[in-house]
Formats: C-alpha cells, sequence, structure tokens
C-alpha cells in the first residue's frame, strides 16, 4: 500500500490514497493516525478527535464510498476511534459549543486560546 499524506487546513480535503491495501495495512494505517493525533495532543480529546478525523480526510478524501479500500478504513475509523465525517464533527462542535465547551474541549475562562473571551 503506498499513501502520502500532508496536513493543510487551507486546502480541501482530496483523497491522495494511492493503491490497494489489505485489511491489515488500512486498520496500521488508520491505527498510526489515532496514535499521531494522541501524541500531538495528548491532554485534549475533542482535539484528538479533530485531527484524527482530519488526518483521515486528507488521506482517504470526503467520499467515505469511493472504494471498496476507503470505505473499509472509515467503518474501521468510525467503530474504533468515533470518526466524524466534516459535517458530524461541525455539528458535535456547536452543540458542545452551547453546552459552554469550546472547540479545544475547555469550558470557559480554561482555554489558554482565548475561546470564550469575546462573550
Amino acid at each position: 500500500m503506498s499513501h502520502t499524506s500532508t496536513i493543510d487546513s487551507d486546502l480541501p480535503c482530496q483523497a491522495i490514497y494511492q493503491g490497494t491495501g489489505s485489511a491489515a495495512e488500512i486498520e496500521a494505517q488508520v491505527d498510526r493516525f489515532y496514535g499521531e493525533a494522541v501524541k500531538r495532543y495528548p491532554t485534549y480529546e475533542t482535539m484528538v478527535q479533530s485531527h484524527f478525523c482530519e488526518l483521515m480526510r486528507n488521506t482517504f478524501g470526503e467520499n467515505e464510498e469511493v472504494n471498496q479500500d476507503v470505505a473499509y478504513a472509515y467503518a474501521y475509523a468510525r467503530e474504533l476511534y468515533d470518526y466524524l465525517s466534516q459535517d458530524e464533527l461541525d455539528k458535535a462542535n456547536a452543540d458542545a459549543f452551547n453546552k459552554g465547551i469550546c472547540s479545544h474541549g475547555l469550558t470557559a475562562k480554561t482555554c489558554p486560546c482565548g475561546c470564550f473571551e469575546l462573550e
């Protein structure tokens, strides 16, 4: 299985996954993505999920059914790591914000990024 993964939030997600991998190879790739997200944001569960989902979309594209390998990768990611599409993630973040939780998973006056300061 060959693949390239680049993260650039300014660019639209496009499938750059190339090749056909076995289920084990696809699972290992998804597992690596989640591990990378946890390593990058070890104390921010919301950020882990957001980064993991971004890695998935940037590698496999936004069409979860484009081919059998991609469909499997997304099914695996949803089952083990609660993957959410961008629309689902946006809705979850909006719901959390309405409950007083910012996009970093923190409450008012606890986010070092200044979330809620304009309220």
